[in-house]
């Protein structure tokens, strides 16, 4: 008789990759899970870069959004001008317009002593320790104590001490040196006094103010050198003796201009980057639509309506100042009639954008705010969801070792059973094989 087999059974199966696939399966939900995490930070990504460019726009608006007593720095801009290159100028926005003549008849300096010529190790400084005090011009007093009696010990102390007095060795023709002591500040009341010399001062220099003299009598002084808001929001710095002396502190228009263009651009900027963060393309054939992180998003789509919106107020418009917004819901600035207004009637080039700047301004900080602003608000929701998520995603790795491990073991002992199953199958057909055969005779 022929032999017997049982064909299916043996341990013949790749278990290992039985299980992989299975395991596959079983890891599909932490799959979606993973994707919905990357989705996530995409859109974070997204509300972030959206975040910083509505922040811009408020620091642009906000240079011209009137305040309770100013119109706002972007209107403040001037230009100043010195016709004198011993006088400069500096100018911080909202400042003020005007012209000024005087001449500089004194310039600040520091006070400042020197001692007579000592030889190199020569003390200078008595006293052991050797100690040295200061008394300055408005009463307060001080003490160094050098390590060593010489010039190079007491320099060293002094400069170290920060007592508004700096010292140095001034080397002489013959190799001997001399100590200079001179105040850190400039003026007329920057002296001092200095006792525990054993040499005495050959030189003395009076510290001194600047001064600018107007006419008639009139004069103005700084110990700095340094003359603040003669003309208001600009530094006037003499550093050179100087006569007829005009100083000119215009409005700037270019530089105003040039901030409102800041504020269209930055509004614009953020409009463009809500569109691109929020499009969804669709395939030629009306499917296989392309979304983007953050298409179907309300916080943006209203925060863009909020942006455009703000281009008018109660009917009224800054047309008449050069802004608009064109039919793709994207502002326009007409240079030429922003500057032939502001030329003609500043304070309604004023009205019209300052109106504008501060709605604009409102809507970014409503938005932007670092505290509770709605995008502020909508990425802190966004991170705790990638939080909360990350933590299912570590969660659903446990869950698939033992899931795993429970796999394995299964085949492993469905192999092992299989396995026992061939065994006897094996040894059923050896006795079958071992019967006796049976023949037939005609």
């Amino acid at each position: 008789m022929a032999g017997v087999s049982l064909p299916g059974l043996g341990s013949g199966l790749d278990t290992a990759r039985i299980v992989r696939q299975l395991m596959q399966i079983e890891a599909r939900p932490q799959h979606l899970l993973q994707q919905k995490v990357a989705g996530t930070q995409q859109s974070i990504k997204a509300l972030q870069g959206i975040n910083s460019k509505v922040a811009a726009l408020s620091a642009a608006a906000g240079k011209l959004t009137p305040g309770e007593d100013t119109a706002g720095a972007g209107w403040g801009a001037v230009s100043a001008t010195s016709s004198s290159d011993a006088v400069s100028t500096a100018s911080t926005p909202p400042a003020g317009t005007g012209s000024l003549r005087f001449s500089v008849t004194s310039l600040a300096d520091a006070f400042f002593v020197a001692t007579a010529a000592v030889a190199n190790q020569e003390p200078v400084v008595a006293g052991n320790p050797p100690t040295l005090q200061f008394t300055m011009a408005d009463g307060s007093t001080a003490t160094v104590s050098p390590i060593g009696h010489d010039v190079a010990s007491v320099v060293a102390a002094i400069n170290k001490a920060n007592i508004g007095v700096s010292a140095a060795s001034i080397p002489q023709s013959d190799g001997s040196s001399r100590l200079q002591l001179s105040s850190k500040q400039t003026g007329a009341d920057t002296s001092f006094t200095v006792t525990g010399l054993t040499v005495g001062t050959e030189i003395e220099h009076p510290g001194s103010d600047a001064v600018i003299d107007f006419g008639s009598g009139l004069t103005a002084s700084s110990a700095s050198g340094t003359f603040h808001d003669l003309v208001p929001g600009t530094d006037i710095t003499v550093s050179g003796l100087a006569e007829n002396v005009t100083v000119s502190v215009v409005r700037d228009d270019a530089a105003v201009t040039e901030n409102v263009r800041a504020m269209i651009d930055a509004a614009n900027a953020a409009l463009n980057d809500i569109s691109a963060q929020t499009k969804s393309t669709v395939g030629s054939n009306g499917s296989n639509t392309k979304t983007s992180p953050l298409t179907g998003d309300s916080t943006v789509r209203e925060l863009a309506s909020a942006i455009t919106g703000a281009i008018s107020s109660s009917g009224v418009s800054p047309a008449e100042a050069g802004v608009s917004v064109d039919r793709d819901g994207r502002f326009t600035f007409d240079e030429v009639k922003f500057t032939e207004l502001l030329a003609a009637d500043p304070a309604k080039a004023q009205e019209l954008i300052g109106g504008l700047a501060g709605r604009l301004t409102e809507v970014a900080e409503a938005a932007s705010d670092t505290s509770d602003g709605t995008l502020t608000a909508a990425v802190k929701n966004r991170q705790e969801q990638v939080k909360d998520m990350n933590t299912q995603v570590d969660a659903w790795d446990d869950r698939l070792e033992l899931r795993r491990k429970a796999l394995q073991s299964q085949f492993t002992a469905l192999d092992v059973a299989m396995a026992k199953l061939n065994t006897q199958a094996s040894w059923l057909a050896g006795q079958i094989a071992s019967l006796p055969q049976m023949s037939t005779t005609s």
